[in-house]
């Protein structure tokens, strides 16, 4: 047994962390899209030459309060209410960079007609953060997001709201809408956090890892 995990004791000047937090306003008529509803809420690129090794990502939503009054302000979503209205796509390249399929049942009224044949479907996660920091320090050493993008590749993060129902009108009532309504979304965005490293290094580490017996 190691007495010291040299990784919470030790800096390496090849491989920097790096920390990007990113938000859009949904409600803006510039807002950047990917198609109709889909929001990029973040893009980052790495600089030619150099990997960004993602360790984890942490979505968020917000809500503008108190509108058109003076006091209004802003205020994050919590997860549990927004869970099952939300996508959270990562793409690198316009392709997920892991496997994920979110599949839900479109939630309807209990007076129905209910089918169990109307589905939602996205490679996103639903989940949504209040405490992103928190979040994503915890999640560092966590391998579930941990995922490459390569240099040069383009890494976004699509924010959409689910579609609640598309065979007939007995979907959920207030369900979230961007800009409006009882149950608002106004701001979306992303806090993705990882290490960045010239792709050289990157795949000496593999070599070196792979040639000590290690999976």
């Amino acid at each position: 047994m190691s007495l010291i995990t040299p990784s919470f004791f030790l800096a390496d000047p090849q491989a920097r962390p790096f920390v990007y937090d990113q938000r859009i306003d949904l409600t803006a008529p510039n807002a950047p899209t990917i198609s109709q509803g889909r929001y990029i809420v973040q893009e980052i690129v790495p600089p030619r030459g150099q990997v960004f090794l993602v360790k984890t990502f942490v979505p968020y939503a917000v809500r503008r309060t108190d509108v058109d009054t003076p006091s209004e302000s802003f205020e994050y979503l919590a997860p549990q209410p927004t869970d099952g209205f939300f996508s959270f796509e990562p793409l690198v390249n316009n392709n997920s960079p892991f496997l994920i399929d979110l599949d839900f049942n479109s939630p309807k009224v209990a007076a129905g007609p209910l089918n169990n044949n109307d589905r939602q479907r996205s490679k996103g996660v639903s989940y949504c953060s209040t405490e992103p920091w928190n979040d994503v320090r915890n999640g560092w050493f966590n391998p579930l997001f941990s995922f490459l993008i390569p240099s040069n590749a383009v890494y976004r993060v699509v924010f959409s709201l689910l579609p609640i129902s598309t065979l007939d009108g007995a979907q959920i009532p207030n369900a979230y809408q961007i800009g409006t309504g009882t149950k608002r979304v106004d701001f979306a965005g992303c806090m993705t956090v990882g290490l960045q490293m010239s792709e050289q290094y990157y795949h000496g580490l593999v070599q070196r890892t792979t040639a000590k017996g290690m999976p």
